[in-house]
């Protein structure tokens, strides 16, 4: 059985090879240098300005009208951007453009000679306008459905012979196969593989560079798992094949865009040395920003300062950003990414709120506020608006009806709130004593003292003034034993258990007109109280 199947496999596998090279020869060489103007997208000065004159129609009340057909237009932000630029025109009347059929229709109160102006609006935004021609857009989507088709057909060769080569291998595993003959195997395996991912990966890389090519700043970002567990049980590759797929992945990737971020996933697993070699074939590709993530939160501060240390030393003076990515699986994403910003790293992947997979990732206002509050450790600085931090985890709040934890670092209900009197004694003082960053710094609102069992008189009776009452002496004494015996039931005192104990004395006496509205608490939303038991609990943003 044993030699049956080992003849089969180097014949089927010599067969094979010739299929590949012919593939990487005719179809990623001379097919491809062919069609890669069709592929990549086209600047939109690349082709001589339409003379738009033969095509502008006068109408009614002397207006004219142009109906043009506008290349490299893709999603309703391509649209909008057109209308809106050309709409600032004053001469404009009406501009619109269908994103079906491409079709741009102008209106505008004037000469000819406007038609020139609209089109340098048009050029300028990186559009091309050429004559409304419904065959052409035909014939363009049938060519890109083609050249998809081709891709998917080579992918699905690839993928059934690759499979019939590993029940070759699975099958050898059993008759004794030598390591000669699976060597052999698995580099035909390779020699099928990675002509067809590079081949068949082609029209989804030139698709993410029409969405983003019109953007401020784009970027392409491809990755590819290098931990061998990733490797051996998820792709089913080896490490050569890692190698050279990531390469031919961002070197593509490099013709369309110049900015290439790579990220080998499950970083923080893989073998150091490997990981290092993959970082430097990225870069060699073309990679401007190689991203090191922490996928599964496994790693550790020291580890991972460790971990980019070597990766920049690696790419020294290769004009290259080494960035981190981490996770909280542990609850060290923060911690890890500030330690590979200390390890070399100059880019921090982070959410608001640390949304994210699993325990979520690293979260953006911790790492800003620690680099700022520790500026003497870590002198690192963002462009991140501070006073921003709390308006945007209220809207991400609101947008994804997912809370934070009251006692969230920098932007959760409790972050600048105070019940034990020993602390609010210090904070009615001198509030460094214990705040180490303002509220204010952050764009959160500021109502420090949270009354409770732990509150001591004063926190009391300034918070009575702040309502608009004056209770002082005995009556001070009593309004804070009946608020303690209702704090012994439940954990927060609320402005209206204040009002109560106040008007059971019989001394209610307000000193302001504001004594007789509710007191609006900065920290809780309309929504507070039909979630009241949400933050009892220890959830809910609380804003």
């Amino acid at each position: 059985m044993l030699p049956v199947l080992a003849v089969w496999a180097n014949v089927h596998g010599s067969v094979l090879l010739g299929i590949a090279v012919c593939v990487a020869v005719l179809g990623l060489r001379a097919w491809g240098s062919a069609r890669r103007r069709a592929w990549r997208p086209a600047a939109a000065d690349a082709a001589p300005a339409l003379d738009v004159a033969p095509y502008v129609r006068p109408v009614a009340d002397g207006r004219h009208a142009l109906h043009l057909m506008v290349e490299g237009v893709h999603c309703g932000g391509c649209v909008r951007r057109i209308e809106r630029a050309l709409a600032a025109d004053p001469a404009v009347v009406t501009a619109r453009v269908n994103l079906t059929t491409r079709r741009l229709a102008i209106t505008w109160q004037g000469g000819q000679e406007i038609a020139r102006r609209l089109m340098a609006v048009l050029s300028g935004l990186g559009f091309r306008a050429v004559p409304y021609d419904p065959e052409q857009l035909r014939s363009g989507e049938e060519a890109a459905e083609r050249q998809l088709l081709r891709a998917m057909a080579v992918a699905g060769f690839a993928a059934g012979n690759v499979m019939l080569l590993s029940v070759s291998l699975w099958a050898g595993d059993f008759q004794g196969m030598g390591a000669a003959t699976r060597a052999l195997l698995h580099w035909f395996s390779a020699l099928i593989a990675l002509p067809a991912v590079v081949y068949a990966g082609r029209p989804f890389f030139a698709s993410a560079w029409q969405a983003l090519r019109h953007a401020r700043r784009p970027r392409i970002h491809v990755f590819l798992a290098t931990s061998d567990i990733h490797l051996h049980y998820k792709l089913r590759i080896t490490r050569e094949q890692c190698i050279a797929q990531a390469f031919e992945a961002v070197r593509y990737a490099a013709t369309l865009c110049p900015d290439i971020e790579f990220s080998p996933e499950d970083a923080s697993r893989t073998d150091l040395e490997f990981l290092c070699s993959v970082t430097e074939a990225v870069v060699e590709a073309g990679a401007t920003t190689v991203n090191i993530p922490d996928t599964v939160g496994y790693t550790i501060p020291t580890e991972m300062s460790r971990i980019i240390g070597a990766v920049c030393k690696r790419v020294e003076g290769k004009n290259a950003v080494i960035s981190v990515h981490c996770h909280n699986d542990l609850g060290m994403a923060v911690a890890n990414s500030l330690a590979g910003v200390m390890g070399g790293a100059r880019q921090i992947e982070c959410t608001i709120n640390g949304i994210g997979e699993r325990a979520g990732n690293a979260a953006l206002e911790e790492i800003v506020m620690t680099l700022r509050i520790r500026a003497d450790h870590m002198p690192f600085t963002t462009s991140v608006q501070t006073k921003q931090i709390y308006p945007s985890s209220e809207m991400l709040t609101k947008l994804t009806g997912q809370g934070v934890q009251v006692n969230k670092a920098v932007v959760g209900r409790n972050a600048f709130a105070h019940e034990a009197g020993i602390h609010q004694d210090g904070m009615l003082k001198d509030r460094r004593t214990y705040e180490i960053m303002r509220a204010e710094d952050v764009g959160a609102p500021w109502n420090p003292l949270v009354l409770g069992k732990h509150s001591g008189r004063h926190a009391v009776q300034r918070r009575c003034a702040d309502l608009g009452f004056t209770v002082e002496g005995t009556e001070l004494i009593e309004v804070y034993r009946t608020l303690m015996a209702i704090a012994d039931d439940r954990k927060v005192l609320t402005d209206q258990d204040i009002r109560a104990a106040i008007a059971a004395l019989g001394s209610e006496h307000p000193t302001t007109a504001a004594a007789h509205h509710d007191a609006i608490d900065p920290f809780d939303t309309p929504s507070a109280a039909a979630h009241h038991a949400i933050h009892e609990s220890g959830y809910g943003h609380g804003v």
